[in-house]
């Protein structure tokens, strides 16, 4: 300790003699004194200075990595301080709300929102700052007029006290998903809904068809091709199909009814009655109908659903029912009585070949003027 304390008078000692030397006056020590302070206080400057500047350029080279972190990340991120203003965005958050970023900070949700959406987001948000939870919510904005989807998560931003200095929140673009889903849920109820039409159709022997037109495709369903004697398998789902099962001399007229239906835009109906070729070799008659229900801009069909009604027994029963006139007919007309068939009133219906020529009426006559009529009515030419 005792060499210490002499080493510093040497110094003190040499030090006031080196002073006294370059300043042997006291005006001289004075202004020395005054330059060594100056020089002091700017070599304390410069090296404040540089820490200061290093320490600003460690900053900005780490807010230069986090914003580079936080536009690489594929969700929208943004922060907002107690008053709502924007003060961080990512690339990805300043493209969900379709401005650059610095055009979006320090602004409100007000000014990129409709009034409604952005009540509901400022009611969150004074939520979370009330109860300090976050909360998870599924939302739909209507960005630069387009409907978005955003699955949102926000929470409370803390200083280095803890203390809730604002809002920071995670967004993902989830509108792919919610159309996605949209879908699936409208296909499925197509499913049933065709499912329940299929087994109406099926009470009444009858079948479905679907026709994609421009992807070439045609479904038929399974109560379609059981109705010709086919198994679901044994038939494929192609237009081909039905155009090669159909009596030739049919499809002329079929295809004209379709035509028709689709040059009055679904004005004309498409309802015909064919005849098909069943597995077994018979011939299955069917009431075909059918409607376009989707069209292009330029009025080309889309698709086309429709179904086919086996009416082979009502054809069946209609065809024995001519027959059977056409028996009862010979045999009247092969009578030598006069024959006439009447209703209660007397009005004559039917007569016979014999009474046409007891009464010199012709058949032409009496059917242009005598049907209907009571017998005293008929007048001979």
């Amino acid at each position: 300790m005792s060499l210490v304390i002499s080493d510093d008078i040497l110094w003190i000692s040499w030090s006031d003699s080196l002073l006294a030397t370059f300043a042997p006056t006291a005006e001289a020590l004075t202004e020395l004194q005054t330059l060594r302070g100056w020089f002091f206080v700017s070599c304390t400057s410069l090296l404040l200075y540089g820490l200061i500047w290093r320490r600003v350029r460690q900053l900005q080279q780490k807010h230069q990595l986090l914003q580079n972190i936080i536009n690489s990340i594929s969700d929208a991120i943004f922060v907002k301080d107690l008053q709502g203003r924007y003060v961080v965005v990512n690339k990805m958050a300043a493209q969900s709300l379709g401005h650059p970023t610095m055009d979006i900070l320090g602004k409100v949700v007000e000014q990129f929102l409709s009034p409604e959406e952005a009540q509901r987001i400022r009611s969150l948000e004074q939520t979370i700052l009330q109860t300090g939870q976050s909360e998870e919510v599924e939302e739909l904005l209507t960005i630069n007029g387009e409907a978005r989807w955003f699955s949102t998560t926000k929470s409370l931003c803390l200083d280095e006290r803890s203390r809730p200095v604002g809002i920071v929140g995670i967004a993902r673009d989830i509108t792919e998903r919610k159309q996605a889903e949209a879908e699936r849920r409208r296909s499925e109820q197509l499913r049933i809904e065709l499912k329940l039409l299929e087994n109406i159709l099926e009470i009444i022997l009858a079948g479905y068809w679907d026709w994609d037109i421009l992807g070439k495709r045609l479904y038929y369903s399974l109560a379609w091709k059981r109705m010709l004697g086919y198994d679901d398998r044994e038939l494929p789902d192609i237009p081909e199909t039905w155009q090669q099962l159909i009596f030739a001399e049919d499809l002329p007229r079929v295809m004209d009814c379709f035509d028709q239906h689709i040059q009055s835009r679904g004005q004309i109906p498409l309802s015909n009655e064919a005849r098909y070729q069943h597995k077994n070799g018979s011939t299955i008659w069917v009431i075909c109908s059918g409607r376009v229900i989707e069209w292009d801009e330029n009025g080309n069909p889309l698709r086309i659903m429709g179904c086919h009604i086996d009416i082979t027994q009502r054809k069946q029963v209609e065809e024995a029912l001519r027959e059977n006139e056409r028996r009862f007919k010979a045999v009247f007309n092969q009578q030598f009585q006069f024959m006439a068939i009447l209703k209660p009133d007397g009005t004559v219906i039917e007569v016979n070949d014999t009474c046409l020529r007891v009464t010199g009426v012709s058949a032409e006559r009496f059917w242009a003027f005598g049907s209907g009529k009571r017998p005293g009515l008929i007048r001979s030419p």
